[in-house]
């Protein structure tokens, strides 16, 4: 049911992303109209032709994919406020881009330096502010005990404890630690003057997973030490459709996609197992070439 609600909320906030492009390129016409550069008479009798019916709507469709390339409608649990604005910055400024080079390509003269600018600005405010009172909202349902992701921590070592209690210390990320999962080590003793509960050894883990409810897995063994071992619990995991975290060290997984992320000064690599989408990836690379080359 989780999943299914899941789905739900991002298809919610996809319809809802593209009504907020729709209702900036409305507002963006006003000035353009008031000021005398394009009647807004123009502008409704141009929406009515067929070929600018399907143009907007093609864009409707760019729009999309320009915020599904940035990864918005994942998980922002760990993202930063910060992160997921510039995140949508950059979407929205592309989008933008592309209505310049759609305009000047298809001759629409509606679309003036003064509708442009207006849109970008509608268009990043609104849905930037959108994106901050859903979490505000979220945040206060995860303190409460509800929107909660259940955890699996493998490893009992010093920095998988501490990673753990940063966890609990942040409440409004909705994580609930159900426990780890490691064999007796020289630094086991330690880890038993702790209050997290071992659940399993590695023996156990398949079983685990299969009879209990475990959205994801942070992996906090060194990875030198136990490589092998860790590319099998990833592969595991894998297999069980769960969401995988691990401090350094990539594995070279044939469905897992990587990301890195953020959270209390410690640098992770999730590897999603959702299909991987090819267009987004394109979008991102341009922007990423974008960006280095202006930094």
């Amino acid at each position: 049911m989780g999943i299914v609600r899941r789905q739900l909320q991002i298809k919610a906030l996809k319809l809802f992303d593209l009504f907020v492009m729709t209702f900036a390129f409305v507002v963006a016409a006003v000035p353009v109209s008031q000021g005398g550069e394009a009647s807004f008479a123009d502008f409704l009798s141009m929406r009515i032709k067929v070929e600018n019916f399907i143009l907007f709507f093609g864009f409707l469709a760019l729009w999309h994919i320009l915020l599904v390339s940035m990864q918005v409608y994942e998980s922002q649990r760990l993202v930063s406020r910060g992160d997921e604005a510039i995140r949508i910055f950059q979407a929205t400024s592309l989008g933008t881009l592309c209505v310049t080079l759609l305009s000047i390509f298809f001759s629409i003269r509606m679309v003036t330096p003064t509708f442009l600018l207006v849109f970008w600005m509608a268009s990043t405010g609104l849905t930037i502010g959108s994106r901050l009172f859903l979490r505000f909202f979220l945040e206060r349902l995860r303190r409460q005990g509800r929107d909660l992701r259940h955890v699996l921590i493998v490893g009992t070592n010093s920095r998988a404890v501490e990673f753990a209690r940063k966890l609990e210390f942040r409440s409004e990320s909705g994580y609930r630690i159900i426990g780890f999962v490691d064999v007796s080590w020289n630094g086991f003793d330690k880890f038993c003057q702790c209050h997290f509960p071992l659940v399993c050894d590695f023996n156990g883990l398949a079983e685990f997973l299969r009879n209990s409810v475990v959205d994801e897995v942070v992996i906090g063994l060194p990875m030198r030490s136990f490589n092998e071992r860790c590319l099998a619990v990833a592969a595991l995991c894998e297999l069980h459709g769960i969401v995988v975290r691990f401090l350094p060290g990539i594995f070279n997984l044939k469905l897992a996609k990587p990301r890195a992320e953020d959270f209390g000064g410690d640098s992770l690599i999730t590897l999603s197992t959702g299909p991987i989408d090819g267009w987004p990836v394109v979008f991102k690379r341009v922007l990423d070439v974008v960006t280095d080359v202006h930094l």
